[in-house]
């Protein structure tokens, strides 16, 4: 990954939000499995390991419409690489319709 210069992501759930939901217990312990969805803080401690300098784009995909709300997400990949939240892009479900943008 030392030649990327952008990234795509995953950043599905908040695992609190995941386990306040409506969604039926065998279908919340899929997706927070390990071979589920990432959480916010899975893909954090993702793209904190992958960091380098020449990483200048992070777009966080595939949030749950139900269980992650586009701040969460943002400040929290932002978080793992110390930078402005205005600088973490976020893609809706169809990968097409920027958020906050």
């Amino acid at each position: 990954m030392a030649g990327c210069h952008a990234l795509l992501l995953e950043s599905n759930h908040c695992p609190e939000l995941l386990a306040r939901s409506a969604y039926p217990p065998f279908l919340k312990r899929r997706i927070a499995g390990q071979h589920g969805h990432l959480s916010n803080a899975q893909a954090a401690a993702a793209l904190a390991a992958l960091r380098h300098p020449r990483l200048h784009t992070i777009v966080g995909a595939h949030l749950s419409e139900r269980n992650n709300q586009p701040a969460l997400a943002r400040r929290t990949l932002a978080g793992a690489l110390d930078c402005a939240e205005r600088e973490v892009l976020l893609s809706g479900r169809a990968g097409l319709d920027w958020l906050g943008v």
